[in-house]
């Protein structure tokens, strides 16, 4: 078949020897590092049939790097429009320049270490470019493993789209403008490095930022080598990164446990009090020597965009987050116009460009922006990590910014209809990529003085927290919600924040019951408190009272249960109750006039809670691991995972998903950790392991997702693990597998371990 030609051969690229003929030529230029890699072996991939990286299948051509880590590679036309992998092995040959350590020494970049991997997300013909380096390869790492619910499974996950905001996420992180996998660095000078002659494509100030960002990286990899006290190496502590990154946010920690490597300097791992990755922050911590600056920006006479004091800047803000953002809930859905009101966004994917709009509802150009650097009456960031956002709202009627005509509560209305929305700045070079997330179009603002319902919710506590759910298993006799315990019991409650916008403190409020409104199909469901004597009741209720000084949210945590003598007589299970609930008080104002979060019009909110019967509840009774005793070093073995449940009684069981399975697994004086779940791809661990396969034993198929079900209770994953022919002992397994009962949010966990002899 014919290649691609590229239409411009007037403009030529600067001399030397990996330059194509851009006349005749059709495929990738690029360069794997800087620090460069020399004599690596490079292959090309394309996405749409790639399984993983120790499988040739999808495989369209290979090359290797030359001395300053550069190569170019032709290949057919018939790729074009596809997203490719290209990926940088391991090999004899390949030497990493270590730049960082004593003498900037070249060291092999052999097995078993992990291919180095970049996601071009189009490929448009002509002289493409490409850079292979541990940034890409982060991003790479994150993307592969994005759950199949957000991605749609399979090579969806390499959707131009999605590759487009995690490689630009990963960029922002690092404070980076450049497309990291389809821009190249630009080539360091001094004689530490090969001479290389500049290339067009690398001619630019953010060229030079991006060759600044790996040698700091570079360098801080070294630095933590040398803390951490042992014999590592920066290819280590890039290995650490590319497991850290599994999770989607570069912070230490692998889906919530400390990450063995990086963790043998603590203070690298987890968050700061504010909600930045102490990762990023060490990163930030090691900028350039004036000299080693000098290599960095050599093409480009010392011309950096950003400019460094701005990317070390937006390092040390990063909250580390490398994946597109997701929403998954927040605590505010009516505020005073006196503001003061704290907002909790929870999902992951925050990020430092992060902004709260508040638009209005009738006109896209009147909004409100809080952002990191808004202050006080202004609104302000009180934390921000990768997976929360805390927002102060802003005083619409002090702020030191315009609010214009249509955020304002018209005369003689009760509230004004805004629209609430998380804003990110995906690339940092423009905004004309910017991502809005909706949170609600019927945020409602009043700047009436009565006491205000600023969220309602119901959910479910256990030793985890609260999580917002839509039923519960809650039916008990007679016993008080309040005391419950979370750790043994199926605890629910109520949750309302409430405001006091007004002058006068209001006293003795609590959740008013002959206010509210308990409706289930229509009919009312009538709700009491414990020791209470209501007839025909089937809710009782904890209520809190609580007072609020002028400018006080509090929340009200009222504990609920269903009665299981009013079944079926006064509630059903299963249809949801439909609470329209109202609080009440008594206002420290003249005459003392009881006053409630109902006398604004259209201000009530209502919640739905269905309730279920607690026999059914599915729960994981076991989790047994099953290995061969011993195995030959350099062969494979399976390791099975039976997973079973059962109800609490009798024999009819309600679905039960399996969350995830989290392994750690202990070889030859090293750990890997390892999450199966919805997005396994064949993956390397430490010690010469490779995890070449997770399949569902009965069908043979794809391993999750795993639903145990009344007909189906027990079922089997099994995990092929391929062991390197050199390393010997004893492998140790321990997992943990979470499940989670459909209708109720009810979750729990089984644990099991086993060992495997691994003989010369």
């Amino acid at each position: 078949m014919r290649k691609v030609l590229l239409l411009l051969p007037l403009l030529l690229l600067a001399s030397g020897c990996d330059e194509p003929d851009r006349s005749a030529f059709g495929g990738l230029i690029g360069t794997v590092g800087y620090p460069p890699v020399a004599n690596c072996d490079v292959e090309i991939y394309d996405a749409v049939s790639f399984v993983g990286l120790h499988s040739t299948t999808g495989r369209i051509a290979a090359t290797r790097t030359d001395g300053g880590g550069r190569f170019s590679l032709e290949f057919d036309d018939g790729y074009l429009g596809h997203t490719l992998l290209v990926v940088a092995r391991p090999g004899p040959t390949a030497m990493y320049r270590d730049f960082g350590a004593v003498g900037t020494p070249d060291v092999a970049f052999d097995d078993p270490r992990q291919p180095w991997v970049a996601v071009v997300n189009e490929w448009l013909g002509g002289s493409s470019t490409v850079t292979v380096n541990p940034l890409t390869t982060v991003a790479f790492e994150c993307l592969l493993r994005l759950p199949d619910s957000e991605t749609g499974g399979a090579d969806h996950r390499f959707d131009r789209r999605l590759v487009d905001k995690v490689n630009a996420a990963t960029a922002a992180a690092f404070g980076l403008k450049s497309d990291i996998a389809r821009e190249l660095p630009a080539a360091p000078g001094g004689a530490l490095f090969v001479p290389l002659a500049a290339r067009k494509q690398e001619q630019s100030d953010r060229c030079s930022a991006y060759t600044y960002a790996g040698l700091q990286l570079a360098k801080a990899a070294n630095d933590f080598c040398a803390t951490s006290a042992g014999t590592d190496s920066a290819l280590d502590f890039y290995e650490a990164l590319f497991v850290d990154a599994r999770d989607g946010v570069l912070d230490g920690m692998h889906f919530g446990t400390a990450e063995v490597f990086l963790n043998q300097v603590p203070a690298v791992v987890g968050r700061d009090v504010d909600g930045e990755s102490r990762l990023m922050q060490y990163v930030a911590a090691h900028a350039l020597t004036a000299t080693e600056e000098g290599y960095a920006g050599a093409a480009r006479g010392g011309a950096f965009d950003p400019p460094v004091a701005d990317m070390l800047a937006l390092q040390d803000e990063s909250t580390g987050t490398l994946r597109p953002t997701r929403i998954d809930s927040y605590d505010v859905q009516n505020f005073p116009y006196s503001g003061n009101v704290l907002l909790t966004i929870k999902g992951a994917g925050l990020r430092r460009t992060d902004a709260l709009v508040l638009r209005s509802y009738d006109d896209a150009n009147a909004e409100f922006t809080v952002t990191r650097t808004s202050v006080n009456v202004d609104g302000e960031f009180q934390y921000h990590s990768d997976s929360e956002l805390q927002v102060r709202l802003p005083d619409f009627g002090a702020t030191t910014l315009p609010v214009a005509a249509n955020l304002q509560v018209a005369a003689g209305a009760n509230f004004r209809r805004l629209r609430m929305i998380v804003e990110n700045r995906p690339e940092l070079a423009a905004g004309a990529r910017d991502v809005e997330y909706l949170l609600t179009d019927d945020l409602r603002v009043t700047n009436r003085t009565e006491p205000l319902l600023v969220h309602a919710t119901v959910g479910r506590v256990d030793a985890s927290g609260f999580r917002a759910t839509t039923g519960g298993n809650n039916v008990y006799g007679a016993i008080d919600p309040a005391g419950l315990n979370p750790a043994t019991q199926d605890v629910y409650e109520l949750r309302l924040r409430v405001a006091n916008p007004a002058a006068d403190a209001v006293n003795n409020m609590a959740l008013s019951l002959p206010d509210s409104t308990f409706t289930q199909l229509g009919a009312a469901v009538v709700a009491d408190i414990f020791g209470g004597s209501a007839a025909n009741r089937a809710l009782v209720l904890d209520l809190p009272t609580l007072s609020l000084n002028p400018g006080d949210v509090v929340q009200f945590n009222c504990r609920f249960t269903v009665l299981d003598t009013a079944v079926p007589a006064d509630i059903d299970l299963g249809p949801p109750v439909v609470i329209r609930p109202v609080l009440s008080g008594t206002s420290a104002g003249a005459g003392n006039p009881t006053v409630t979060t109902d006398d604004i019009t259209d201000f009530t909110r209502t919640v739905s809670f269905a309730p279920v019967a607690a026999d059914p509840t599915a729960g994981l009774t076991s989790l047994a691991l099953t290995a061969p005793v011993s195995v030959t070093a350099g062969n494979s073995f399976d390791l099975e995972l039976d997973l079973t449940a059962a109800p609490r009684a009798g024999v009819a069981q309600r679905d039960l998903r399996v969350d995830f399975v989290d392994l750690t697994i202990t070889f030859d004086g090293n750990t890997t950790l390892l999450r199966l779940n919805d997005a396994f791809w064949r993956s390397q661990g430490a010690s010469d392991l490779v995890f070449t396969a997770l399949v569902n034993d009965a069908t043979g198929g794809r391993g999750f997702p795993l639903v145990l079900t009344a007909t189906n209770a027990a079922d089997k994953l099994v995990l092929t693990i391929s062991t390197g022919a050199t390393r010997t002992g004893t492998l140790s397994v321990a997992a943990t597998a979470q499940a989670t009962d459909l209708p109720t949010g009810t979750t729990g966990t089984a644990a099991d371990s086993v060992n495997v002899s691994v003989n010369p």
